[in-house]
């Protein structure tokens, strides 16, 4: 306030009713910046918790939470648009996290077809993945299938998922290879899917530590066209047991 006086041409004599000058204005540009040691900077307090935010939800994703990664990303476009705006890629997967596949495969296509150079036909393939590692609830069988074959790989060559989620992913698999035809000639995922099946199966359950289970999917859903012109039981039996030896390292010798 003192400052404020100062910057006036008079002080107004102590008879004056009214200021023969007008009030005072301040128009420094550092006003709002506080004293050293107090307060904090408004601007460097926005940047705080767009940090803290972006943080929380890449967190939340990361434990598949996803109601609580929109809660965070929803705050965040109220902290800052443009920075939410840019983040319609994580809040397509915190779509399908959170339930709704179909809505957050549209997010993450549109972010795609924006931000990349990508073909259609590359675009497609890189939802399709996108949505094999985050879609929960409810989705199209082809989804269902492509998620259940990406967590039999996830636990047959990345780590350890569990007996129950090997056998569970394969269960998954049994019943929607049945519907699901490839979408055209290069569709190998689907159209080449007895040809690895068995043995992704097998060796998810073995990294499980279940080489008995292991042993069972792999000889149940050994391909049939490989034994085809193999007419003797015990020669079948064998190309069966030496295949499953090479593929399957961990239960080698253990049925």
């Amino acid at each position: 306030m003192l400052l404020l006086l100062a910057g006036c041409d008079h002080a107004a004599p102590a008879t004056t009713v009214a200021p023969s000058c007008p009030p005072c204005q301040c128009h420094c540009t550092g006003g709002d910046t506080p004293a050293a040691g107090g307060g904090s900077d408004r601007g460097g307090d926005v940047h705080a918790r767009v940090a803290a935010l972006s943080d929380s939800l890449t967190r939340k994703a990361a434990k598949r939470d996803g109601k609580g990664c929109l809660e965070d990303l929803d705050a965040l476009a109220r902290l800052d648009a443009a920075t939410a705006k840019r983040m319609s890629f994580q809040r397509g997967q915190c779509l399908m996290l959170a339930g709704r596949c179909d809505d957050g495969k549209q997010l993450v296509r549109d972010w795609f077809a924006d931000t990349t150079s990508q073909l259609p036909e590359t675009i497609d393939r890189s939802v399709e993945a996108t949505a094999s590692m985050y879609c929960e609830g409810s989705m199209s069988d082809r989804d269902a299938l492509l998620k259940a074959l990406m967590d039999l790989q996830q636990g047959a060559y990345q780590g350890n998922i569990g007996i129950r989620a090997c056998n569970d992913a394969i269960a998954r698999v049994d019943r929607f290879r049945k519907t699901v035809r490839p979408k055209n000639d290069e569709d190998t995922q689907v159209a080449q899917l007895d040809h690895y099946f068995y043995h992704t199966a097998a060796s998810c359950l073995a990294r499980a530590g279940d080489c008995r289970g292991a042993w069972e999917a792999f000889q149940v859903r050994f391909p049939a066209d490989v034994l085809k012109t193999v007419t003797d039981p015990a020669v079948r039996a064998n190309i069966i047991e030496t295949s499953f030896d090479s593929v399957v390292q961990k239960c080698k010798g253990k049925r």
